[in-house]
């Protein structure tokens, strides 16, 4: 069995986080110099996380939404999807253009240059980051867990993002993603 890696907010190259949760139409959003200096400050317990098959995928800090900024927006950039018949696999593909697009259209961090897009290299995917302006660079994580925490992941191990609760597997072709 695979071991945890130490792969998350404690690795990253990137200078913010956001965690779109289409439930909550909102945007939670840090920097990671910050977060890191919170976690110094505070010594928050790591917890284990748990796939829906019940196995540990990762390890990480839950937070309340509180202790994070957060941007509300509109439900028109997320009443398109059905989230609730989507693997875990399949919601960050469809968060992330979704939180590309509220940065372009000024909704989440308006200060910063525009536009944005989307890194697609291998290394950017080990340095989690998924988007960039060419200044700054961000990883985009989307939740659809309703809970008044947020979850950030400092470990990881392989999971499979296709397994559905009680057991069984969602069968997803490339171009569902």
């Amino acid at each position: 069995m695979k071991e945890l890696v130490e792969h998350g907010i404690t690795t990253t190259r990137s200078d913010y986080w956001m965690m779109l949760h289409p439930l909550d139409r909102a945007v939670y959003y840090f920097s990671v110099v910050g977060f890191r200096e919170l976690i110094a400050r505070a010594c928050p317990p790591q917890r284990e996380a748990r796939s829906k098959s019940g196995s540990i995928t990762g390890r990480g800090y839950i937070l309340s939404k509180e202790r994070v900024a957060r941007s509300l927006f509109d439900s028109r950039y997320v009443n398109a999807i059905n989230w609730s018949d989507l693997s875990d696999r399949q919601k960050g593909l469809r968060g992330q253009p979704i939180a590309i697009r509220l940065l372009n259209d000024c909704v989440l961090l308006p200060a910063l240059r525009r536009p944005f897009w989307f890194i697609v290299d291998k290394a950017a995917q080990f340095e989690v980051r998924d988007t960039t302006n060419g200044e700054v660079s961000i990883e985009i994580k989307t939740d659809c867990t309703e809970t008044e925490n947020i979850y950030v992941q400092t470990h990881e191990k392989g999971h499979d993002v296709h397994a559905l609760e009680g057991g069984g597997h969602r069968v997803t072709k490339f171009e569902d993603c």
